[in-house]
């Protein structure tokens, strides 16, 4: 059913073309197999249902377990980017004043100018350099008391800077290919009032959801976001590439352990341990 030897890419094409052999699949030639999942026992065990949709995956903390791994890939590379670009003392904090002009379709004359804020290479952290990063890994993010504001809500990352009372975070998903759009909006809208707390409290805040799908493709969210705080080139190529393949190295011991009442973390082989490419 599963071959513990096969690459990411080759475990990505199987799911990709419909290969992958699922208890739903093998039913359709197996007349013992009811084609349902082993670990709920009532919904179809298709390769959507087994990497996103169970509810006894759910519980267990598989898909918990498979958030996190991709959380901290994308933590470090965050707290790298901040600590040694954003935070350095060498950078400037200065930003300046563009022109951008717009001309009317069909036109060659100067039809408006306008004067927009440019945040530099380092995007909405630029003006700073005291920003603090923490990331929600164990479930053991606090809200920052600088805020002041209480909640019992815990974004999975979060930046934030006392010096200009600016606090952005990243609530990220890794929900099946199909629902990414879904889940950014739920994402946003969750965390609503919390931004209009910030705000009222008098800082400038930024709401966004990322997502990483469960067959490791890397939503556009997380370049924009990405991006917002001045990760580009390199430095974005190598946090798509980790945080994608993390979240497909995660996928494939999810389905290859999807006939396993039992769920052990532990017991899974590192992703260095095994081919990632």
């Amino acid at each position: 059913m599963f071959n513990l030897g096969e690459t990411l890419v080759g475990f990505a094409l199987r799911i990709v073309y419909g290969t992958v052999v699922t208890p739903a699949m093998k039913s359709k030639w197996d007349v013992d197999e009811d084609g349902n999942c082993k670990l709920c026992e009532t919904n179809r065990g298709t390769i959507q249902h087994i990497l996103s949709g169970c509810p006894v995956s759910l519980q267990q903390g598989r898909y918990r377990w498979r958030h996190d791994k991709v959380l901290k890939q994308i933590y470090e590379q965050v707290s790298y980017h901040i600590n040694k670009r954003v935070n350095n003392p060498k950078r400037s904090t200065k930003t300046n004043d563009i022109n951008i002009n717009f001309v009317a379709p069909g036109k060659n004359n100067l039809s408006s100018v306008r004067k927009v804020k440019n945040y530099g290479n380092m995007g909405i952290l630029t003006e700073a350099k005291d920003w603090i990063v923490i990331a929600d890994l164990g479930k053991r993010l606090k809200f920052p008391d600088a805020v002041q504001v209480r909640t019992l809500l815990r974004p999975d990352l979060i930046i934030y800077s006392k010096s200009m009372k600016r606090i952005l975070w990243w609530e990220q998903t890794c929900p099946s290919e199909e629902r990414i759009e879904e889940s950014n909006k739920l994402k946003i809208a969750r965390y609503a009032d919390l931004k209009k707390a910030c705000e009222t409290a008098g800082w400038s805040c930024y709401n966004m959801a990322i997502e990483v799908g469960a067959r490791g493709f890397v939503a556009e969210s997380l370049q924009q976001a990405a991006t917002s705080i001045g990760i580009r080139g390199r430095a974005w190529k190598k946090l798509k590439r980790e945080a994608g393949q993390e979240a497909l190295h995660c996928s494939k011991w999810i389905y290859w352990l999807s006939g396993n009442k039992e769920w052990e973390h532990r017991n899974v082989v590192p992703h260095s341990v095994i081919n990632s490419t």
